[in-house]
This record gives structure tokens, C-alpha cells and sequence, in this order.
């Protein structure tokens, strides 16, 4: 089932131009962009406006016309996101037997992923626990700064660029079994399958809202980081450790590192794959 998939990449947009759109976007529409570094917002702002088919010769006209909605399909653009099923296989195999395993028996366990803008890592969990943990009683929540996102996760939507990479990824992880079991293919486009996707709450990434989300047994926030610049990234591991249970599990991606403020406030559970436990007397 699994096909190659090819693509092009637009040319860099300058950096005057780039930091014009991010006034632009910051102002209309009071998002805050300057968390987000220089040149990766260049980037992936680049790659944003061509997916919007806005012209290179007509950028900044054309950025000062963006509605509400096409603001929010940048914003799926410009956060990080997995693009293949299981990346960084060691870090799965070490979830589903050390730390999956205890937490399946608690009451119903909260597991949340942080500021996800395509759906591989939530597939990938979906697919571990419907092979090892059949019977499970997980609530899954998923934030995401983009509503557009979060459609596209809903509908089973993948990163295709890295099909071949997920392919073999799944059998490492399970490999008697066949990967089209979770996969659909329509119109030689896959997807992963919707009733695979029942009982999800989805949850648009607001100041207001992220107040509200209730403590986690486990987040997930693998190379969530990794765009932004290093004052920025203290306000999302501030945000995790208000959400996170006195000892619950923080995955990060594997190039990766925990910042050095909140060191203090975690014990280290694997460090080859980035896995931490909130310690007990900081909540």
C-alpha cells in the first residue's frame, strides 16, 4: 500500500519580507509569531504561502488580504510535525514496555499531545495500543494551534513524504503484522483509519484554553522545540509542567534536550529516549 511520494520545495523567501508577513499576520491578527526563530520561520512561511498559492511576486499584498482561516492553515505550517509513523522506534518500544504497561493499569489514564499539527506520533500510539493493549481505558487529548490541524488528524490525514520510512518503522515495532490493517487507500492517497480515531478530544491551542486542560498521566511533545528560539522554549515546558501529574511522563524527541531551568523538577526515566517523570513535590 505504501507509495513514494515526491515533492518540491519553494525558494526561501527573504528575511525583510518574511519579518514584513510576520508584522502583518501579528497585527491583524494578534498571533504571536515572535517566539518562532528567524530563519525557521522563513522557512516553513515560505512553504505555508505556496501551499496558499499566493504569488512570490505578490507576497505582502496578498498576505495583508489573508482571512481567519487561511491564518490558521499557516499556523499548521509553521509548528513542527512528525511526518512518519513510529519515528524513532526505540522511543515506542520503550513506552509500550515500561511505561505503558504500568500506566494501563491505573483508572483511565490522561495522555495528551502537545502542539501537534499532523497526526503520525497520535497514529502510532493508536496503533500500540490497539496491538498490545487491546483493552485499554486511555483518554486521549490532543491540542493543537490550528484548527486546520486538527481537521486534517480527524480525517486521518498523513505526512506522505515519508511512507517508505513508516513502513519500515511499523515492522520493527510489529513485524508479523501488516500495516494495512490501519491504513485506507483512496484515490492513491492513504490515510489512517477513522474508527481507529473514536473518543478523542480535540483541543484548540488558546492562552485561555490551555488553563483549563486537566493534569496528564503522559505528554507527548517529540520535536516541538526544535523552531523555536530558546527564551520561547521555557514558555512551553512552563505550560507542560502546569499540566503534567506529580509523577507523570514527559517524551520529548531525541535531539531534543530538557532546558536546564526544569531539570530540577524531573527525575530522568531513559535518556536515550528523552522519557522523564514529573517528580512528586512539584506540581
Amino acid at each position: 500500500m505504501l507509495k513514494n511520494f515526491t515533492h518540491t520545495t519553494p525558494s526561501i523567501i527573504e528575511e525583510n519580507t518574511a519579518q514584513r508577513i510576520k508584522e502583518i499576520i501579528s497585527n491583524e491578527f494578534s498571533v504571536d509569531l515572535t517566539h518562532i526563530e528567524n530563519f525557521v520561520f522563513r522557512r516553513r512561511i515560505s512553504v505555508a504561502l505556496s501551499f496558499l498559492k499566493i504569488i512570490p511576486e505578490k507576497l505582502i499584498e496578498n498576505t495583508q488580504k489573508l482571512d481567519k482561516n487561511k491564518v490558521d492553515i499557516l499556523m499548521h505550517f509553521l509548528y513542527p510535525g512528525e511526518n512518519e509513523l513510529f519515528r524513532d522506534t526505540e522511543t515506542w518500544i520503550f513506552l509500550r514496555d515500561k511505561i505503558l504497561t504500568e500506566l494501563i493499569n491505573n483508572n483511565k489514564p490522561k495522555v495528551l499531545f502537545y502542539n501537534t499539527t499532523s497526526g503520525e506520533d497520535i497514529y502510532s500510539f493508536l496503533i500500540l495500543i490497539n496491538e498490545f493493549f487491546p483493552n485499554n481505558n486511555i483518554e486521549l487529548t490532543i491540542l493543537s494551534p490550528s484548527e486546520y490541524s486538527l481537521k486534517n488528524i480527524a480525517e486521518g490525514k498523513l505526512a506522505q513524504p515519508k511512507n517508505r520510512s513508516s513502513h519500515l518503522n511499523f515492522k520493527v515495532i510489529l513485524s508479523n503484522n501488516e500495516i494495512s490493517k490501519y491504513l485506507d487507500l483512496n484515490n492513491n492517497v492513504l490515510s489512517f483509519k477513522k474508527n481507529y480515531l473514536n473518543n478523542i478530544i480535540y483541543t484548540l491551542h488558546t492562552d485561555q484554553q490551555a488553563i483549563n486542560i486537566s493534569d496528564f498521566d503522559i505528554v507527548m511533545c517529540r520535536n516541538k522545540s526544535l523552531p523555536f528560539a530558546t527564551d520561547s522554549i521555557n514558555l512551553i515546558f512552563n505550560e507542560i509542567i502546569s499540566i503534567l501529574k506529580p509523577k507523570g511522563y514527559l517524551v520529548i524527541g531525541i535531539n531534543e534536550n530538557l532546558p536546564k531551568e526544569f531539570l530540577n523538577l524531573f527525575n530522568v526515566v531513559s535518556k536515550n529516549e528523552k522519557v522523564f517523570i514529573k517528580k512528586l513535590n512539584d506540581k
